[in-house]
């Protein structure tokens, strides 16, 4: 095998004898992955001589030197350099460029670690420390580490032809897309897709009150009850009002009555079996404030280390007006939305998760004649969908209707009620319109009517043959 030295003298011979050449490991080297201080200069002119936009040739390089280098005179530096090369090809021999840099990159790479172990050792020694936050500093520093050099795709030994035929061989032997169940067949139906997909990340619009939050936590318990690890970023809820919630939707018991204790004996006894099985599972709320994106994703990452258990994760975000970037400079809603869904997707993306992320939406759609939601309703506007896989939205005529009908002034008015909503009351009562505004790979117009049980704040499918589910629990 090269050493780590002949693999520097190569390289840089190389380039030096052409130095087109150095196009190849421009994204892979940096400077202080050559061990030998003499190769270390030299590159570092010709990462400057790069910068400038000038052709990295053994004459610029030369006479960006000076006349001598550790005590030698650096033409003759230069030449013994070339000489190797021009040694080598005279044996036949190619010089592996790209490998020799993946070579030197590994090697950096274990040194490193090794500094970084050695380190971290020493911090949990400390009395007081803690152990989580010196492991995700640790698991950021390693995270770095790992994407020093060769991170560009255009150096990737990824097969993209066998990588695709390998999934879609596993899948058909799995028997299913990994991912998580769905609560409703109706979201299936309009985002095209039997499962939340583990990599993906999708959004779920609604205005304030039209059950949003509602319908994520059913879908969040029927997760969990099929064993998926489950967690929720809540910045408006907190972690009792989503059980009540979750033993509302599942066993009929209005969270109101259990907030008051207005219980039987038998339902003091399903409340106290539901708590003690949500303690049982890898199921977190985190009642939110003011986390930036990057806190959250860390808090991800903690919760996927711990609870990760071979099923895919469902991630919830409620909502994401309230995620901060961490950025000092301010940012208009679209580029905030774009900053935050970029690394909420990179997370789902790298960890296999599944992520929703609930928008409320804005005002200005809300008063349209027709407020049926549409892509510039979402946090951000329509530039916002990019890093979506799906959009989902919640609309519920009922209540605009009410709302437009406290208001109305005049026969104008009446006329746009009853041609947008209806006559009759009775049409749109307890319904909602499940629809899509993206899908990557479906049709974005479809909808599916499902009813919304206000009591128990719960959603039901209309599908034949579809009842109300007993989650068991």
């Amino acid at each position: 095998m090269t050493t780590q030295i002949d693999a520097e003298r190569l390289i840089i011979g190389s380039i030096l004898l052409r130095p087109a050449t150095y196009d190849v490991i421009a994204d892979m080297l940096l400077m202080r992955m050559f061990e030998n201080k003499v190769h270390q200069e030299i590159f570092a002119v010709m990462m400057d001589l790069n910068r400038s936009g000038k052709v990295v040739s053994r004459a610029a390089v030369l006479g960006n030197l000076g006349a001598e280098i550790d005590g030698r005179v650096t033409d003759a530096v230069l030449s013994a350099l070339t000489h190797e090369v021009i040694k080598e090809e005279k044996n036949g021999a190619e010089i592996p460029i790209k490998q020799y840099a993946q070579q030197m990159i590994k090697n950096y790479q274990h040194v490193e670690g090794g500094k970084l172990l050695e380190e971290f050792k020493a911090e949990l020694a400390k009395r007081g420390s803690s152990p989580d936050n010196v492991f995700d500093r640790l698991e950021d520093r390693i995270r770095a580490l790992m994407s020093t050099g060769g991170s560009s795709p255009i150096f990737s030994e990824v097969n993209g032809g066998a990588a695709y035929f390998n999934a879609m061989a596993e899948t058909k032997s799995r028997g299913f897309v990994p991912g998580v169940p769905l609560p409703l067949d109706e979201i299936g139906y309009v985002i095209s897709e039997d499962s939340f997909e583990a990599g993906n990340l999708y959004g779920l619009l609604s205005s304030s009150g039209e059950g949003k939050t509602s319908l994520i936590v059913q879908g969040l318990f029927k997760a969990a009850q099929a064993g998926h690890p489950v967690c929720l970023y809540s910045y408006d809820q907190s972690e009792q009002q989503i059980i009540r919630q979750g033993v509302a939707q599942a066993h009929g018991i209005s969270a109101n009555r259990q907030r008051s204790a207005d219980l039987s004996t038998r339902e003091f006894e399903i409340c106290k079996s539901f708590a003690d099985w949500y303690d049982q599972i890898p199921f977190r709320v985190i009642h939110c404030s003011r986390e930036t994106v990057g806190q959250l994703v860390r808090m991800c990452e903690q919760f996927q280390r711990r609870h990760h258990n071979g099923k895919t994760t469902l991630f919830a975000f409620d909502h994401i007006g309230k995620i901060q970037t961490g950025l000092k400079r301010d940012l208009d809603a679209g580029s905030r939305s774009g900053e935050i869904n970029s690394q909420l997707k990179a997370f789902m993306r790298i960890n296999d998760a599944a992520g929703v992320v609930l928008n409320q939406r804005n005002s200005a759609g809300m008063r349209r004649p027709n407020p049926r939601p549409s892509d510039i309703d979402l946090y951000g506007g329509e530039g916002a969908k990019a890093d979506y896989d799906a959009i989902m939205y919640i609309y519920r005529k009922e209540k605009y209707k009410k709302q437009r009908i406290a208001t109305a002034a005049s026969e104008s008015d009446w006329k746009m009620i009853h041609k947008v909503f209806g006559m009759d009351d009775a049409d749109i009562e307890g319904l909602a319109e499940l629809g899509v505004i993206k899908s990557r790979f479906g049709d974005p117009s479809r909808t599916s009517e499902i009813e919304f049980d206000a009591t128990f704040t719960r959603y039901i499918s209309k599908r034949d043959g579809a009842e109300q589910e007993d989650l068991g629990i």
